[in-house]
């Protein structure tokens, strides 16, 4: 199934007003939204280390017993940035091009 951005972006605004109507008190102010949410990030981001870990054989004995998939904790690193990037008013498509473009003028310096 193949997923375009406007819908990834229309799914996260509805997870945010999930998130908002289950944690009112947390949700309701833009600051603390956006801190919960880098904190899950962070969270996100460790799991998706531990599963290129886990990928490659590399994960400590001690936590081998766990199965991890590497795609899922990739898509919930992209979900949580894409959060913040809402809560904040960031136009991700705009943002994404811009970095785009970037990333290839320094590659064109790179020949």
């Amino acid at each position: 199934m193949t997923m375009n951005l406007t819908e990834l972006q229309d799914f996260v605004k509805e997870e945010l007003a999930h998130l908002t109507s289950l944690y009112p008190e947390l949700y309701s102010d833009l600051e603390k939204r956006v801190y919960a949410q880098t904190v899950k990030l962070s969270e996100e981001t460790g799991e998706l280390s531990e599963a290129v870990l886990h990928h490659f054989n590399r994960l400590r004995k001690s936590k081998s017993g766990k199965t991890t998939c590497i795609e899922e904790e990739a898509a919930d690193v992209i979900i949580v940035t894409m959060l913040i990037c809402e809560c904040l008013d960031i136009n991700i498509e705009t943002a994404l091009r811009n970095k785009i473009t970037k990333l290839k003028g320094r590659r064109a310096l790179d020949r």
